[in-house]
C-alpha cells in the first residue's frame, strides 16, 4: 500500500484545490483551479500546483513529502525557478512533510547557495508544514479537501478513535457518496502512514463510509495485502522453526545471540540458504553467514 496515498492526495487537491490554499493560511479573490505541473523540458515534475487569481495572479507549488529526500530544499528552489519561468509568474512552494520520518534538520525554510567566506549569492524561502504538528482540531473544523490530514496530526493514538468519529460524522453529513469514497479512501490511507495495516484497519471498522469502500478496489488490494503478508510471515516462522529443530539435532541448543538474530530475519530465501548450510556448519554463527 505504500505509495498510493501520493495519488489520493493529489486527487484531493484536484478536487478541493480552495481548501489546500486554505491549508497555508491564505485566501483567493476568485476560483482557483489546479495547473500543469509538468516540467518535462529538464525531465521534472512538481507533485501539484494551483493558480491563485488574485489583482496579481500566482501559483501555489504544493509538494508533499512521506520519506526522507536528499538535496529536498534544492529541489524545491529548482520546481519553483522552472515553474515561474514557465508561466511567467511568481510561485510559493510550500513543502508538506506527512509524518516524522521525513523531517530533517536541513528543512528550516531557506535554502542558501555560496561560496565559502562570502555571503549567500541566492537565498530560497520556503514554507514546511508539518502534519503531525498540526492540532487535529484545525483539520476536523476546517474544509473537506484537508479532512483526510486528521489522522495523522498531533492527535495521540488514544485519541485518534475520536478523531475518526468525527471524520466520519463530517462525511456523513456534509459529503455525496462519491465524495464519500474519495475522503474516506484519503483517510486510511494516511492513517497507514502511521499504523500498521491490522491497526488501521480495526481503527475504521463500524464507521459509515466503509460500505461504500468495502466494494472498491482499494479495500481490496489492501485486504489482498494483508493475506499475502499473513501467508509471508506464516512461512517465515515454519522456516525458522525448521532451522531451530534440525539445528538443534547437530549443533545443540542455539545461544541468546542466534536466537534473536534468527527472529529478525525476514528473507526466505537466506532462511532455505541457512537449512542447506547445516550440512557443513559446526556453529550456530556458521548458519548467519549465509547471505
Amino acid at each position: 500500500m505504500s505509495g498510493t496515498f501520493d495519488a489520493s492526495l493529489k486527487e484531493l487537491i484536484e478536487r478541493y484545490p480552495a481548501d489546500w490554499l486554505a491549508l497555508t493560511g491564505r485566501t483567493a479573490s476568485g476560483a482557483v483551479q489546479v495547473i500543469d505541473a509538468d516540467l518535462s523540458t529538464v525531465s521534472a515534475a512538481a507533485d501539484k500546483v494551483i493558480r491563485v487569481p488574485d489583482s496579481a495572479p500566482w501559483l501555489l507549488h504544493l509538494e508533499m513529502q512521506s520519506s526522507p529526500k536528499s538535496a529536498l530544499p534544492r529541489h524545491l528552489h529548482w520546481y519553483n525557478a522552472l515553474l515561474g519561468h514557465r508561466h511567467e509568474l511568481r510561485v510559493r512552494t510550500v513543502l508538506v512533510l506527512l509524518r516524522p520520518a521525513a523531517d530533517s534538520p536541513q528543512l528550516d525554510g531557506i535554502y542558501r547557495e555560496q561560496f565559502p567566506g562570502e555571503a549567500p549569492y541566492l537565498e530560497f524561502r520556503y514554507t514546511v508544514l508539518r502534519v503531525w504538528r498540526m492540532p487535529a482540531e484545525s483539520f476536523l473544523t476546517g474544509p473537506l479537501g484537508t479532512l483526510p490530514l486528521a489522522p495523522i496530526s498531533a492527535a495521540t493514538e488514544a485519541e485518534l478513535p475520536g478523531v475518526v468519529r468525527r471524520l466520519d460524522e463530517r462525511l456523513e453529513n456534509e459529503a455525496s457518496p462519491e465524495q464519500r469514497q474519495v475522503l474516506g479512501t484519503a483517510a486510511m490511507l494516511l492513517t497507514g502512514l502511521r499504523l500498521p495495516q491490522e491497526a488501521m484497519l480495526a481503527l475504521y471498522q463500524g464507521v459509515h463510509f466503509m460500505s461504500i469502500l468495502k466494494d472498491s478496489s482499494f479495500y481490496q488490494m489492501i485486504l489482498d495485502e494483508g493475506r499475502l503478508e499473513g501467508r509471508l510471515e506464516g512461512q517465515l516462522t515454519e522456516a525458522r522453526a525448521l532451522v531451530l529443530r534440525l539445528g538443534q539435532t547437530k549443533l545443540g541448543p542455539p545461544d541468546e545471540a542466534f536466537a534473536t538474530a534468527l527472529q529478525g530475519i525476514a528473507d526466505l530465501g537466506r532462511l532455505e540458504r541457512m537449512l542447506e548450510r547445516l550440512w557443513t556448519a559446526v556453529a550456530w554463527q556458521d548458519l548467519l553467514a549465509a547471505e
